[in-house]
């Protein structure tokens, strides 16, 4: 198949549309990572009722 100069930037344009979204997710589920953690980390009985 021969390769049109518009077909290539067709391609390069969808591959950078594909990008964008997966970057855009993993950052969107980074956050929601790190809001876990800091939740969970409140639970973690330091509420100073046990100091030694």
């Amino acid at each position: 198949m021969i390769c049109t100069e518009a077909y290539k930037e067709h391609i390069e344009y969808t591959f950078n549309a594909f990008c964008r979204v997966v970057i855009r997710y993993a950052a969107i589920n980074a956050w929601r990572d790190r809001d876990k953690r800091r939740q969970i980390k409140g639970y973690g009985g330091n509420n100073g009722f046990f100091k030694r």
